[in-house]
C-alpha cells in the first residue's frame, strides 16, 4: 500500500477501491470564516470553535480571516465573494437561527443552505456549513459549548479535511501510478519472451549440432579439420 501524505490518497491493489480523503492538518492553508451577528450570543460561541478548532489543526491566526455579516441570509454573498478572491482553502459559514411563531425561519434557513451550496459550487472552493436551525435558545447553546461538539468547531474540521481532499491529483497520482504498474509489467513480459526466445534458439543450435554428430567446439574443429584439404610433401 501506497500512501500520498497531502491528500489521504491511498493506493491499494487492483482487487480493492481506492481510497481518498483529507487530512486534519491544515498548517499554510487560508481559511474565511463568515459569521452572521444575528443571535450573536450563540454565534459568537460558534466562531471562537471554529478558531480553536483551527488553531488545533495547526492554522495559524494570521492565516485566517473573520467576515462579519448581518444574519443567516447574507452569508452566501460574503461566502461566494471571499471564494473568488482565490486566497482562501475553504469557507466556514456560521450562523443561527431559532425557530418563531411565523414562517421566516423556514424561508431564510432554505436560502440560507441552498445559498451556501450554489456558492461552493459555483466557485470550486469548499464551504461547510455551520448554521445552526434550531427550535429554542436552549437548543441552540447546548449546540455552541465550547469543545469539539461546538458546531462551529465541527464545520472547521470538516473545512480541513475539505480543503487538503485534492480528487483531481490524487486520481491523477492514481492513475499514473497504475500506468508505471503495468508499464513495469509490461517489461517484464517483454524481458522474460527475450530470454524464452534466448534459451529456444539455443536449444534448438545444440540439437542440430547433436543430430550432426557434434557435441561441443572440439569436435566441431575437428570436422573442419577433416575437412581441410591434406598439405602436399
Amino acid at each position: 500500500m501506497v500512501k500520498q501524505k497531502k491528500t489521504g490518497l491511498k493506493l491499494r491493489d487492483k482487487k480493492q477501491a481506492v481510497t481518498l480523503e483529507g487530512t486534519s492538518r491544515g498548517a499554510g492553508l487560508k481559511f474565511a470564516i463568515v459569521v452572521a451577528r444575528f443571535n450573536e450570543f450563540v454565534t459568537q460561541q460558534l466562531e471562537s470553535g471554529a478558531l480553536e478548532a483551527l488553531a488545533a489543526a495547526g492554522v495559524t491566526a494570521e492565516d485566517v480571516c473573520v467576515v462579519k455579516v448581518p444574519g443567516a441570509f447574507e452569508i452566501p454573498f460574503a461566502a461566494r465573494q471571499a471564494a473568488e478572491r482565490g486566497r482562501f482553502a475553504a469557507v466556514i459559514c456560521l450562523g443561527c437561527l431559532i425557530r418563531g411563531a411565523t414562517a421566516h425561519f423556514e424561508y431564510i434557513a432554505s436560502a440560507a443552505s441552498q445559498g451556501i451550496m450554489d456558492a461552493s459550487l459555483a466557485t470550486g472552493v469548499p464551504m461547510t456549513f455551520g448554521v445552526l436551525t434550531t427550535n429554542s435558545r436552549e437548543e441552540a447553546m447546548e449546540r455552541a459549548v465550547p469543545g469539539p461538539e461546538n458546531k462551529g468547531w465541527e464545520a472547521a474540521v470538516a473545512a480541513v479535511e475539505m480543503a487538503t481532499l485534492d480528487v483531481r491529483g490524487a486520481m491523477g497520482a492514481t492513475g499514473a501510478m497504475v500506468r508505471v504498474r503495468k508499464g513495469t509489467e509490461k517489461r517484464k513480459l517483454n524481458v522474460s519472451a527475450q530470454r524464452s526466445g534466448r534459451a529456444g534458439r539455443g536449444a534448438a543450435a545444440k540439437g542440430a549440432a547433436k543430430r550432426n554428430g557434434v557435441s561441443g567446439p572440439h569436435e566441431r574443429s575437428g570436422r573442419a579439420g577433416r575437412g581441410a584439404p591434406a598439405r602436399k610433401k
